[in-house]
């Protein structure tokens, strides 16, 4: 069986690790696999030290955001204001919204029209489309159509995101979302939180929605150098790109609340990404420089955890069913995170971590502290995560469940 894999990709993100983990583990005695999508030598250079070298990588010249002349040429145009800062008016505030329809629309018939020619050239018996969101990329949309039209046999799109509500033209977008909704027979997500956001905000039909968790292995044993009990500190991990919703402002402030109190901890940041300027700023405005580290892009991650305490995910938009939750429970972790999409489905709340709703400073710090307060307690949720994880969140049992959905659909 032909199966196409099809991804827009700007950066390497949780859905890139799902497809890559994915087509690595299908049985090629079954499966015939290829991976096509946009130009990103970053991307191909990330990819071509996990994934078999025998696979196929097609890349296609369509248009997407980096590469759009609007964004090259238009920006000023779009924000407005002087200088490129944006004003408050109402002139400005139309333009911007008609600004991003374009962004989102300018190529979609060229785009069509190459990914035409890719899926007439791939006949695939199933194409998956790989999206980081919804709408996320763009042409991941329009490959459904395109795809539909070429007469491939069967199409899912999974979503690696929760779907944000249309945008404007709100009436063009639920227009083209239909028509996207009868090309595709399945649309899969990683929580059952994202799938019930796609139907609502989406109106995507339920009976075509399904859930498929993500999978890793359980990782071997890791020697560290400074256990977890001969520190005075306890350390916590927060494994997340530098951006808004991953909430490290908030933690930064529950953090100020927990050294008010008197409890001190080592918080290591680990990743990279636009916001760690004003991150630091704030660090330093809290005085916190003595009790937080900024470790960015590490290819040993695997120890740092070993070497935690617990996680800190402290979110308050834009997750799914986050990786970093599911490698730290793989080492035994107790996690605290907040109430977002799939967490819930992953952190099991005073079972093998602490779940507190977004942007709560007050139960954040609550929660951080009742876990580094009771090491044998923290001890115990680790040790429920690690159980949790063998039995419903493991590579096998990931593969297994898309190698079922392929034929099933393939058959029908």
């Amino acid at each position: 069986m032909k199966v196409a894999f099809y991804t827009e990709n700007y950066v390497v993100g949780g859905c890139d690790r799902f497809l890559v983990d994915l087509i690595s583990n299908l049985d090629a005695s079954v499966f015939t696999t290829s991976l096509a999508g946009n130009v990103n030598p970053t991307f191909d250079a990330w990819l071509a030290t996990r994934l078999p070298s025998h696979l196929p990588r097609l890349t296609i010249s369509v248009a997407t955001l980096p590469n759009s002349r609007l964004v090259r040429y238009g920006q000023p145009l779009l924000v407005g204001g002087r200088d490129g800062k944006p004003e408050k008016r109402g002139p400005v505030r139309a333009s911007a919204k008609i600004g991003g329809a374009l962004l989102r629309y300018e190529q979609a018939l060229a785009n069509y029209i190459r990914l035409r020619r890719l899926f007439r050239r791939l006949r695939p018996d199933v194409l998956h489309i790989n999206n980081g969101g919804y709408p996320g990329g763009e042409t991941c949309r329009v490959a459904a159509l395109a795809a539909r039209r070429e007469g491939v046999g069967a199409i899912l799109h999974f979503v690696h995101s929760t779907a944000e509500p249309p945008a404007y033209p709100a009436h063009l977008e639920r227009e083209l979302d239909r028509r996207i909704a009868e090309a595709t027979d399945l649309w899969i997500t990683a929580a059952d939180r994202a799938g019930a956001a796609l139907h609502e905000r989406r109106q995507i039909p339920l009976d075509r929605i399904e859930t498929v968790h993500y999978g890793i292995d359980v990782p071997a044993a890791v020697e560290v150098t400074n256990g977890r009990s001969s520190r005075e500190r306890p350390v916590a991990s927060v494994v997340a790109s530098f951006d808004p919703g991953k909430g490290h402002a908030v933690l930064i402030d529950a953090l100020n609340v927990l050294k008010r109190q008197g409890i001190r901890m080592t918080t290591q940041f680990i990743g990279v990404g636009p916001e760690r300027a004003s991150v630091e700023r704030r660090v330093a405005e809290s005085g916190l420089q003595d009790d937080v580290n900024f470790l960015g892009w590490r290819n040993d991650v695997d120890q740092l955890l070993a070497g935690s305490d617990l996680l800190v995910l402290p979110s308050v938009a834009y997750e799914c069913l986050p990786y970093s939750i599911l490698e730290a429970m793989g080492h035994g972790l107790p996690v605290v995170a907040t109430d977002l999409a799939g967490i819930p489905e992953e952190v099991v709340d005073g079972v093998t971590g602490r779940v507190v709703p977004p942007a709560d400073v007050a139960a954040l710090a609550r929660a951080i502290r009742d876990v580094a307060d009771n090491p044998e307690r923290a001890r115990m949720m680790g040790q429920n995560g690690k159980e949790r994880l063998a039995a419903k969140f493991s590579t096998e049992r990931m593969v297994a469940r898309m190698s079922t959905i392929y034929l099933r659909l393939a058959g029908a």
